[in-house]
């Protein structure tokens, strides 16, 4: 019964409709929004530090895309991908409308997928209308990229920087992710969460998922005291 109820519990899927852009990030999604129709740039690069909302947005994106028009998105961690070779993972991505390209520090030191990253810039270019998001954790040059040509080219086009939420912008995207699961997160409850946990988003919606598993499990509701008694606070 209990992994029954378990089960119950809702992944956290990341939409556009559920990220919380704080003041900093309006412009961010507003270009990803974008991406996804027929509008918008052909090339957008994002970069933040862990936790500002990169990956967010890019699978958000490829969902999007995929839910208007199924397979014609694609989602791509590189810091999984780089362990293939990049044939494998890239032929004939540049035929689909989206491909968001996630981490991509991973490919620093990788001489071979610099090359093949570098190539494939070029084909979506010059192709029939693929349109590239591209993610990493500093700006094209300071990623570590030794191929010069790759890291210019990723330098053209718009290149933004999400931004940490705040405080207040944390209980925002807490007590949104937690009506989406059905759950009732008040100011005080939300407050008592953010003070005590670690302030990355992904950190945050972790504790959410572990009260909402011991809330099903239990029969509670949550309150400061279950969340004191759950985390161990």
């Amino acid at each position: 019964m209990k992994q029954m109820v378990l089960a119950m519990g809702l992944a956290d899927e990341p939409t556009l409709d559920n990220f919380v852009t704080g003041v900093g990030n309006r412009l961010a999604l507003a270009a990803v929004r974008a991406q996804t129709t027929t509008q918008g740039e052909w090339y957008l690069y994002l970069y933040g530090a862990a936790g500002t909302g990169c990956s967010h947005l890019l699978k958000a994106a490829a969902s999007e895309v995929n839910r208007l028009n199924r397979n014609q998105a694609v989602y791509i961690d590189l810091s999984q991908a780089v362990h293939q070779p990049p044939a494998e993972v890239l032929d004939q991505l540049d035929e689909k409308h989206l491909i968001c390209l996630d981490h991509l520090q991973a490919v620093s030191g990788n001489a071979e997928w610099q090359e093949a990253l570098f190539h494939f810039y070029n084909r979506c270019r010059d192709g029939n209308g693929a349109k590239l998001l591209v993610a990493g954790n500093a700006t094209p040059q300071r990623l570590g990229i030794e191929l010069a040509d790759l890291e210019s080219r990723l330098s053209w086009g718009i290149v933004i920087q999400l931004h940490q939420l705040d405080d207040d912008e944390k209980l925002q995207a807490l007590k949104l992710r937690a009506v989406e699961r059905g759950l009732q997160i008040s100011d005080e409850i939300g407050q008592f969460i953010i003070a005590r946990a670690p302030r990355y988003i992904p950190e945050l919606l972790a504790i959410l998922d572990q009260l909402d598993r011991a809330s099903l499990t239990e029969k509670r509701k949550i309150t400061v005291p279950f969340v004191k008694v759950v985390m161990n606070w």
